[in-house]
């Protein structure tokens, strides 16, 4: 679905959009989305799930105040484990 704008279900929005890159794909999402919700809207498993904002890391326990910003690349993606 790259090229398309998908919205993301608001969550207590005061109004605006912004929108976001999430692995390649755009999306719209309510002004002050944090990645916390941005993850918990595209029923994303935080725990099992890494996220980088603009080729920055963001640790698990600081994307509920990592407010995303107008154009944020985020990359999201499972951890693969073997040898």
């Amino acid at each position: 679905m790259t090229g398309q704008t998908e919205a993301v279900p608001a969550q207590g929005s005061a109004g605006g959009q912004l929108q976001v890159s999430l692995n390649g794909e755009t999306l719209a999402l309510p002004a002050g989305s944090t990645l916390d919700a941005l993850l918990q809207a595209r029923d994303l498993d935080p725990m099992t799930h890494a996220t980088a904002v603009n080729g920055q890391f963001v640790p698990r326990d600081a994307r509920a105040a990592h407010a995303l910003q107008e154009g944020d690349t985020v990359m999201c993606f499972q951890a693969i484990v073997g040898g």
